[in-house]
This record gives C-alpha cells, sequence and structure tokens, in this order.
C-alpha cells in the first residue's frame, strides 16, 4: 500500500517515512507505527514515537521514554526522561539529570560512575 492508501484507510491525521518497514502514524494527537501493508504495529497510544533504527524506536507517554520493537513490545521501560534512538547496539538516556547509555533491554552498559549513577537514580 502507499502511504497515502494507509493514511485513508486507518483515518489518519499525518504518517511519516518507511524505515525498516515501519512509519510513525498519527491520529487525534496520538502516534504510533504501521506496517507496509498498513497493519498497526505499535498502538497509536503515544505522545511522541521515532524512527526505527536497528529494530528499536524511542516512544514517549506522559513526559517519560522508552523504547518499542518492530512488533510495538515495550523493550526498554518508559521511564527516562529522555532518550534518543540506538546505534551501534545503545541509545543515549537521561534520568534525574544522568546521562548513560543503555542496551536494547534498558540496562545502562556505559557510565563512568556506576554506583552513583545507580543511587541518584533510585534515590
Amino acid at each position: 500500500m502507499t502511504r497515502e492508501q494507509i493514511k485513508k484507510k486507518l483515518n489518519l491525521d499525518s504518517i511519516g517515512y518507511f524505515q525498516e518497514g515501519r512509519t510513525w502514524v498519527e491520529k487525534n494527537g496520538k502516534e504510533g507505527h504501521v506496517d507496509l501493508n498498513g497493519k498497526v504495529t505499535t498502538p497509536i497510544i503515544y505522545d511522541d514515537v521515532g524512527n526505527f533504527y536497528e529494530g528499536r524506536a524511542y516512544v514517549e507517554k506522559n513526559g517519560k521514554y522508552g523504547h518499542v520493537d518492530l512488533n510495538g513490545k515495550v523493550t526498554t521501560p518508559i521511564v527516562y526522561d529522555d532518550a534518543s534512538n540506538f546505534q551501534e547496539g545503545r541509545a543515549w538516556a537521561e534520568i534525574r539529570n544522568f546521562e548513560f547509555y543503555i542496551n536494547k533491554e534498558g540496562w545502562p552498559v556505559e557510565h563512568k560512575d556506576f554506583y552513583n549513577l545507580i543511587k541518584g537514580i533510585f534515590r
């Protein structure tokens, strides 16, 4: 299906460009993802969603960020104050003014002071 056919079929307000077989869509102020056939793969319930990179896209809901996979399954918890797309297996994230990188499961993988990072997040 073309982007315009998908937009009409699902009565969307906006539709992005495909990357990794998915694109973001917007309907009634909420966003999600669809595949090339127009099937909703990430529910249209988020305040913002990103494009897919390395099989993951960031999602934002109520001011918190996480990531979903190509099927819309949440793969990193939606708890971060900000997060980027994945590149080379990791994404930048921020929580309570601590900045670090996370892996595709949401675990910190690189931080110069890991002890204070964890202490700061869970205080």
